[in-house]
Formats: structure tokens, C-alpha cells, sequence
């Protein structure tokens, strides 16, 4: 997975992002497990990390859709300082969702959730 260009590879990674426009988020969608196929639908999220009383707590910051494996996000959401994980969960079964139809669905189907590693806004 990668944000803005930059590889997302090690816990607490510190990124440069654009302060104003729009930061391009990427990913592979090769098909895994015993099904291959690739994803139809892929609904990305952004999630800022933060600590309270020594507890980490994860807030759900915006999220969308995308029927290929690329999204972007606004600048201005992100916080420098801030930390942050991306969640995607790629969805097969889903014949038609290039199309903007989520409404047919068909086999093989599966629904398969990712992680990014936490990065840091510099």
C-alpha cells in the first residue's frame, strides 16, 4: 500500500503529504487465498490513531469507494503530528461495480479486510 508515493512498510512510518489538494492512496489487488480473482469493489477508510489515559482509540475519519485500487483523500484531513492506519476491504462478487452496480451479486464471493501499518503526518 502506498500514500502520496511512499511505500507504507514500518510501524510509525513518518510521511510528507501535501498540505493542500488531494493525497492518492494505491494498493495491490492481486488475487490471494484459494480464489483467483481479483477484487470488484473496494471500500477504503481513513482512521486516526490517538491515546487517552494510556488507552489507543481509533476514529473513524472518512471513507469511499472505489472499483479499482486507487482513492483520494483531502489534504486537509490529515494533521501533521497526527498518527493514522487505512483500512481496506476488498469485497469480490460483485460482477457489475466498475459499472456503479452493487446491486447484482454472483460467485465466487468473499469479503477481505487490510491494514495498512500506522504512519505519522511530518
Amino acid at each position: 500500500m502506498e500514500i502520496a508515493g511512499v511505500a507504507l512498510i514500518d510501524d510509525s512510518q513518518a510521511v510528507v503529504l501535501p498540505s493542500s489538494g488531494f493525497v492518492h492512496v494505491t494498493w495491490s489487488n492481486a488475487s490471494s487465498g484459494t480464489v483467483d480473482a481479483t477484487a470488484d469493489l473496494s471500500t477504503v477508510s481513513v482512521w486516526q490513531l490517538y491515546a487517552l489515559d494510556g488507552v489507543t482509540f481509533a476514529h473513524e475519519l472518512s471513507s469511499t469507494v472505489s472499483a479499482t485500487p486507487e482513492v483520494f483523500f483531502a489534504a486537509n484531513l490529515f494533521t501533521s503530528g497526527s498518527t493514522y492506519i487505512i483500512q481496506i476491504t476488498n469485497a469480490l462478487g460483485y460482477p457489475n461495480a466498475a459499472h456503479g452496480d452493487n446491486t447484482e451479486v454472483a460467485y465466487p464471493f468473499g469479503i477481505m479486510q487490510n491494514y495498512s501499518t500506522t504512519f505519522t503526518v511530518d
